[in-house]
């Protein structure tokens, strides 16, 4: 006599890489909803990256945010102007974008006012730059990344053509920057100097007819030491197999 079979039902569970992964979501007052990896608040602009990339949307247009989780203060708000630092190059392009600034590789002359997509082409580059006017002055703000990582690590504003026997712009800057950040240091080499909590700087200096104003990262430049350090090898390394019997 044949036992009958009991035939156990199998459940299958299929989870979407979506679901483990949390999600913030942007609620568009035209009715568009967008899922993004994170949403942050950046000046008047709600600020969400997505696929490597960061784009901003102003806030008038969005009239909700979803957050997968409570966001958290940032305890340092370290950075200058809408440049946080350790963004990638791609996610620098982004952000200009979003902003309409004429950001370009350093070394090629633009005379853009606004974004131009042209800058894409230089992915692979690590130090860019656009002109803005800063405290009523013309002034340039330069970007400068990791060389293999692309990370942000500095950014240094300089306005140029400035009699520094006129100090108004000098005396504006310390103000803002101690108010912010407490009191500077007089350096050795002449500059003033603020120690951040986090272990990052800033430093403001002048010479003859420029004032320079710099952001440091300061683990984010060791780290961009480090990668030239390892391109250099690389490069000996190469060479050496190829130069071997020269020697």
């Amino acid at each position: 006599m044949l036992k009958s079979l009991k035939v156990v039902p199998l459940v299958i569970f299929i989870i979407t890489q979506a679901g483990l992964c949390l999600s913030d979501t942007l609620f568009l007052k035209d009715g568009k909803v967008i899922e993004a990896d994170r949403v942050w608040e950046q000046d008047n602009f709600f600020m969400y990256s997505k696929f490597g990339g960061s784009v901003g949307i102003p806030k008038d247009k969005v009239s909700k945010v979803q957050y997968s989780q409570k966001p958290e203060k940032n305890a340092s708000s370290f950075q200058f102007d809408v440049w946080p630092f350790g963004t990638t190059v791609n996610e620098a392009i982004n952000i200009a974008q979003s902003h309409d600034l004429p950001l370009h590789k350093h070394g090629i002359i633009t005379v853009n006012k606004g974004f131009h997509p042209q800058v894409r082409k230089y992915m692979e580059a690590d130090h860019f730059y656009y002109n803005t006017n800063l405290l009523g002055h013309f002034a340039k703000v330069d970007l400068f990344f990791t060389s293999t990582s692309k990370q942000l690590h500095t950014v240094q504003i300089r306005w140029p053509n400035q009699q520094i026997k006129n100090s108004q712009l000098i005396s504006e800057i310390v103000s803002m920057i101690s108010n912010k950040y407490g009191e500077y240091q007089n350096t050795s080499y002449g500059a003033k100097k603020w120690q951040i909590k986090d272990g990052n700087e800033i430093t403001q200096k002048a010479t003859i007819n420029t004032v320079y104003l710099n952001y440091l990262h300061i683990s984010l430049i060791q780290k961009a030491k480090l990668e030239i350090q390892q391109m250099e090898r690389q490069r000996i390394q190469n060479g050496s197999r190829k130069d071997n019997e020269k020697f």
